[in-house]
């Protein structure tokens, strides 16, 4: 082997290597955050990472964010009465609208989904 073929054989091996190693170190998630124990509504607020409008009435939050890629997920789990979520609703859908750039429309709150035969 000529000093040409081993320079030419160390550069691939080199290169070789940084691919290996900027596929390794993009394997992981782009973002992800949770909160482990449930938050009250006032800590829910001050947390930047939490844009989700909860309702006034909502407790016991649990929240977390996961992103890597074309994949994006969010869970957000409360507790709070049945009517203010119902009232709170309009407020979601437009927070949904303005973040994704997409138009929900809203169900009437008294919508009942047919029911099929049996």
């Amino acid at each position: 082997m000529d000093a040409f073929q081993k320079k030419r054989r160390a550069c691939f091996v080199s290169l070789w290597l940084a691919a290996c190693g900027v596929a390794f170190a993009s394997c992981g998630p782009d973002y992800i955050k949770r909160y482990d124990t449930a938050l009250t509504l006032r800590q829910a607020i001050k947390e930047k990472n939490i844009d989700f409008p909860l309702p006034a009435s909502a407790h016991n939050i649990n929240y977390a964010m996961y992103a890597d890629w074309q994949t994006y997920q969010r869970l957000v789990r409360f507790q709070a009465p049945v009517q203010d979520c119902i009232r709170h609703i309009d407020v979601v859908l437009a927070w949904d609208n303005r973040i994704y750039g997409l138009t929900w429309i809203r169900l009437p709150t008294e919508f009942t989904p047919a029911r099929t035969a049996s």
